[in-house]
């Protein structure tokens, strides 16, 4: 062979490639592990200078940096709490067989992000109460007149208390609008549902009604539906 030829390659056993190999994840790790150590040297530490910076004494101006520099590791030490979510958020999306999520039916739904559907929601939450009362009366004249192609009677509100209903057959009913003592609730009234209500016009055309026509009954919210009504309304949407 001549002097200028390269020595060979020095091969390496298998098992000093796979020592080598096995230590290259310690050198990846090192900075994880200086880490850890001084993480570990703070915690051993910090018993002493929260005695140092927090012992009683004469108020100075270092021990006083001591103790902003302890309150700011402090906080520094706790995670930024998160933003709570609003009352009634919906989840963007609902897989199919998904359970809906329990939304409270006396707290406004969670503003919505598109404008027009969020003006909706608040048109529909300031009249939340006056669609529980209606749904409220219709119950009751279920019970009132169980059998729909039976005598007609219908509610005319009280104008003194708004919790009251007298009710009236359609002929008295008829009697009365005739005289101007009663008007269509335009609130509580609703053509789509099949539901018309009246109101007195004044407290005085109740006695009139009274002492000229047949009040067969007179219907008042219970107090829990009260309650409920005040508790909606005194829940404002968007706040």
């Amino acid at each position: 062979r001549s002097g200028l030829e390269k020595p060979a390659a020095r091969r390496s056993s298998p098992c000093a490639a796979i020592c080598r190999r096995s230590m290259r994840p310690w050198k990846r790790r090192r900075p994880v592990c200086i880490a850890l150590c001084a993480v570990m040297l703070a915690a051993s530490a910090l018993p002493c200078f929260i005695h140092e910076a927090l012992r009683p004494g004469a108020s100075t101006d270092a021990v006083e940096a001591r103790r902003g520099l302890l309150m700011g590791l402090l906080l520094s030490s706790f995670p930024a709490a998160a933003a709570a979510e609003p009352r009634n958020s919906l989840p963007k999306y609902i897989k199919a067989g998904d359970p809906l999520p329990d939304l409270d039916p006396n707290y406004p739904p969670a503003p919505s992000e598109i404008p027009w559907i969020r003006e909706l929601q608040k048109k529909s939450w300031e009249r939340e109460p006056i669609l529980r009362t209606r749904f409220y009366l219709m119950d009751e004249m279920t019970k009132i007149q169980p059998n729909p192609f039976g005598e007609k009677k219908d509610m005319v509100r009280w104008t003194e208390d708004p919790v009251k209903w007298d009710v009236l057959t359609a002929e008295d009913l008829k009697t009365a609008e005739r005289y101007g003592k009663v008007l269509v609730d335009q609130d509580l009234t609703n053509e789509d549902m099949g539901w018309k209500s009246y109101i007195y016009t004044a407290t005085q055309d109740r006695d009139w009604v009274a002492k000229n026509c047949n009040i067969t009954q007179t219907i008042e919210l219970t107090k829990a539906f009260q309650e409920q009504l005040e508790l909606v309304r005194s829940h404002k949407f968007g706040e």
